[in-house]
């Protein structure tokens, strides 16, 4: 592995592993790894895992990873995406889900998740290796998010905080306000827009997605406009003034406001430097204005 990290937003890899023996590397992405063929040893926050083609290794942003030792033959597939992708994946998930996450890097796989995590990483290489620019993103979202989920379903029973999720009402609530929101979000970002969608009030509609998923529905608002507009910037040839358009905002100005609220950072500073660095700062910006994720090991740097 090798501790420069590419400044890609998301990106697939085979690493040359020979020299690497030792290197401590914090990844500053999410990453997936696959064991392709061999075996190896490989410190995580200071536990130690074997690693071979029987197990599969989800590893967060801060994680401290060093490779120990590794057979001569030893091949692994990376996939690395950024935090934000995560947090989008595990929106509506339970919350216990995050620190499950954190405390199980290494999921052992029978032959049925062997498949299923194959395809995965491979439908994944594809789409970063032979597929068009412009329509990566949005595919390796959706991948992703299925992935995830899958990992959740697996992992529920094993959640020992996990709790019932509110009402069937309630649940269906909150499934539905999901669904009206990825289709409306540029068109509208007020609660009570939502709410006269689900004919309830902007008050019951709050108290219900607080106590199901922890924050309340502006939050998932902003959130999911924070993370299109990070999405726009780095990937479309719109100005910010035709963005801010896009997303539903009155003017550019209104815009920036929004983007440094969430980040720290103005539209154009971002898109000026794009880089790992800047990302990093924007997802801090989001683990700050979302706190409750600081519990689950998902908070500021151990550096700073």
């Amino acid at each position: 592995m090798k501790p420069e990290i590419d400044n890609d937003i998301f990106f697939f890899l085979r690493p040359q592993v020979e020299n690497r023996i030792g290197e401590t590397v914090i990844p500053g992405k999410v990453l997936l790894i696959f064991v392709e063929q061999g075996t190896a040893n490989m410190s995580i926050d200071g536990e130690s895992f074997a690693m071979d083609v029987d197990h599969m290794f989800f590893i967060h942003p801060r994680a401290e990873l060093v490779l120990n030792e590794a057979s001569a033959d030893f091949k692994l597939a990376v996939v690395a995406v950024p935090n934000v992708m995560k947090e989008s994946a595990t929106l509506h998930m339970d919350i216990s889900f995050f620190m499950f996450l954190v405390k199980k890097p290494c999921w052992e796989m029978d032959e049925k998740m062997r498949r299923m995590t194959m395809g995965f990483y491979n439908m994944f290489e594809y789409i970063c290796h032979d597929l068009k620019a412009e329509t990566k993103s949005d595919l390796i979202t959706s991948l992703f998010v299925l992935f995830v989920r899958v990992l959740y379903e697996k992992a529920r029973p094993m959640l020992p905080n996990e709790k019932p999720i509110g009402s069937i009402a309630g649940r269906t609530l909150i499934s539905r306000f999901g669904k009206l929101l990825r289709t409306h979000f540029r068109e509208d970002h007020r609660v009570a827009y939502y709410a006269d969608l689900l004919c309830v009030t902007p008050k019951y509609l709050t108290q219900v997605v607080k106590q199901t998923v922890g924050v309340t529905p502006k939050d998932i608002i902003d959130r999911t406009l924070a993370i299109e507009s990070v999405h726009q910037l780095k990937h479309s040839q719109l100005t910010i003034q035709q963005i801010s358009g896009v997303l539903g905002f009155p003017d550019q100005s209104y815009f920036g406001r929004f983007f440094k609220r969430m980040f720290g950072i103005s539209p154009l500073q971002f898109r000026q430097n794009p880089n790992m660095d800047v990302l990093q700062k924007l997802e801090t910006s989001l683990l700050s204005k979302y706190p409750e994720l600081e519990k689950f090991g998902l908070g500021k740097d151990k550096n700073e």
